[in-house]
């Protein structure tokens, strides 16, 4: 950028770097193909990280890598929006807190789970939270921290359930609801695979 010493520089004209030009004609050709990929359909994403993964079983991830890949393909109740601090429901139609030590979801209804397990539940949810904030011995999370506080999750139908917490928890939303350890894993497809679910 240029530097001003004195006011009779202030009327100058800036001139441009070469840099600035490339990088404004690069994006002016990238715009429209930029333009017609969001317009067509998605049928897949692509992560780019700089290590492979290793585990992909939200309640035993090992890295950060495995966490980018975990944001990209399990749902939450709500998640943040993309480089910010706000966030928007996810999986949830409703998700508000009632009291310091409840929060109250209701999911969206027809929402599968891949490879014939079925709709997500509000079952779901509770065994996806309490598998991680209730977990010990041979099963122990280490994001077990992440849910810190967590007393129980109660199913109230289908779609519907409480998060109850023992105390006021200043990072049940941050890290429990909204971060990788909100990720809603299928119960049948967990219970079905055992410990390959741990296994790359």
């Amino acid at each position: 950028m240029p530097c001003i010493s004195s006011p009779e520089e202030a009327d100058l004209p800036v001139v441009p770097t070469r840099r600035t030009v490339l990088t404004g004609l690069a994006g002016s050709l990238a715009a429209p193909y930029v333009a017609r990929a969001q317009d067509s359909p998605r049928t897949g994403f692509t992560v780019r990280i700089d290590r492979d993964i290793e585990q992909l079983d939200p309640a035993f991830r090992s890295s950060p890598q495995d966490g980018s890949v975990i944001w990209a393909v399990f749902q939450k109740l709500a998640k943040f929006l993309p480089g910010s601090t706000d966030w928007r429901l996810d999986a949830a139609s409703d998700l508000r807190q009632v009291s310091d030590t409840v929060v109250e979801f209701t999911l969206k209804p027809g929402l599968m789970f891949s490879d014939g397990y079925g709709e997500m539940t509000a079952d779901d949810v509770k065994f996806s939270f309490e598998r991680i904030g209730l977990s010990s011995g041979a099963d122990l999370s280490p994001y077990r921290a992440d849910w810190s506080n967590l007393d129980q999750v109660d199913v109230t139908g289908t779609h519907t359930g409480r998060i109850v917490m023992r105390k006021p928890t200043a990072h049940l939303w941050r890290i429990g609801i909204l971060d990788g350890s909100g990720s809603i894993v299928s119960r049948k497809a967990m219970e079905a695979m055992g410990q390959r679910a741990r296994q790359k």
